[in-house]
């Protein structure tokens, strides 16, 4: 007990003095850290304008109304997009709501650098209006569209100064604040699609393609293999396909209340890594595949064609069942009708069709009506409707940024 005695002594002496010198407490050394901000980039103005009425001309059913803030008139200044030698805006993906209402713009907000955060604009398509605006704080989306009538879908980007990981996001784009997210992902995520009840998703180095209830997002996925490397995902626009696609091979899959069920595999030539895909046909059964800058290729009942030696990111299937693919020679779109013919009846550039000469495609979606039509959104963020006709194609301005 003395030589116990003796060796506390000393400490309960030390304990004391620095509790009669009342020393500061220890500190945490990450507390004098800056912390990572987000750089501004770009404007959004909300100018207050009684009177204002961004439902003008928009049925009260439609999206568009339940989106639109009345009594405010919104301008915007793109985030920059220094990448692109002609300029441009820092847009990072796009949504056309299933009632062709209103289009939702995804645009990157900070430095190429990062951290990011991501900035939702709400076009009216039927008004031309800029009729709403979100800020997503300390979120990068890299991807985003309609999971059903009024959920948005959107993969998340990894960013590790915010602590943020990489995954699947799914909110109302009333109030995006509000929103549910998907356990973390393992691996990169490569494409997800919703039919507005269920998600399914790929990720990179996986056999499998993965599926979520939208009811119980959060909870793990459910797993079903594949035979398609690094595969990634088309649904089709009646919700009642979903085709896998990769490198050296494609899966068609019928949708049932039970889950994906496999109906064919094609195989695809040693050349084919396509990074995109499209739907050729309203059933489902041909598939347009490409990637930025090699050749274009339509596949379906075990036929595989090469449409084009050199595609862009776009195509979409027009609803007269025609389909327009992206070439990179001044940006213009081929026109086919698929799957009898290889080659395209008419290839027009949008750029240099009036009103506007400098211009170029970021995205396109197809519009419903009796003459074939198309939206497109170009790299500056303007808006544009591109009418097909038999002799020439009419370009109309719905939004062009100041």
């Amino acid at each position: 007990m003395a030589w116990l005695s003796c060796r506390l002594l000393p400490l309960l002496t030390l304990a004391a003095i620095c509790s009669a010198a009342e020393l500061p407490p220890i500190l945490d050394i990450d507390a004098g850290r800056e912390q990572p901000r987000i750089q501004e980039t770009g404007s959004l103005l909300a100018i207050d304008a009684p009177g204002t009425d961004n439902r003008a001309g928009t049925p009260p059913g439609m999206l568009a109304a339940r989106l639109a803030e009345n009594d405010k008139i919104f301008r915007w200044i793109p985030s920059p997009a220094a990448s692109r030698i002609t300029g441009g805006a820092a847009l990072a993906a796009a949504a056309l709501s299933p009632d062709e209402s209103v289009l939702v713009i995804a645009e990157t907000v900070g430095a190429p650098a990062g951290p990011n955060s991501t900035r939702l604009l709400y076009f009216n398509v039927l008004n031309g209006k800029l009729i709403n605006a979100k800020l997503l704080e300390g979120r990068r989306l890299a991807s985003l569209e309609f999971a059903g009538y009024d959920r948005l879908l959107a993969i998340e980007a990894p960013q590790p100064e915010l602590n943020r990981p990489e995954r699947l996001l799914l909110f109302d784009p009333a109030d995006p604040a509000d929103l549910l997210e998907s356990a973390p992902a393992e691996t990169p995520i490569l494409s997800a699609v919703s039919d507005g009840t269920r998600t399914w998703y790929t990720c990179r180095g996986n056999p499998y393609f993965l599926r979520l209830e939208n009811g119980t997002f959060q909870a793990a996925p459910q797993r079903q293999r594949t035979l398609v490397p690094d595969p990634r995902l088309v649904l089709t626009a009646d919700r009642k396909h979903l085709h896998l696609f990769g490198a050296g091979r494609v899966e068609f899959y019928k949708l049932t209340l039970r889950g994906a069920e496999l109906v064919s595999s094609v195989e695809l030539p040693a050349a084919a890594v396509p990074e995109w895909g499209a739907a050729a046909s309203a059933d489902g059964s041909w598939l347009v595949l490409g990637a930025a800058n090699r050749p274009a290729w339509l596949v379906g009942r075990n036929t595989v064609r090469q449409l084009a030696d050199k595609c862009s990111a776009l195509g979409c299937l027009l609803p007269n069942g025609e389909f327009l693919l992206g070439v990179p020679v001044n940006e213009s779109l081929a026109l086919y009708r698929l799957p009898e013919k290889s080659t395209p009846s008419a290839t027009v550039s949008p750029r240099k069709i009036k009103p506007v000469n400098r211009n170029d495609n970021f995205r396109i979606f197809p519009l419903s009506g009796t003459r074939p039509r198309v939206l497109q959104i170009d790299h500056r963020g303007n808006l544009w409707q591109l009418e097909i006709r038999p002799r020439r194609w009419v370009k109309t301005a719905l939004y062009t940024v100041e």
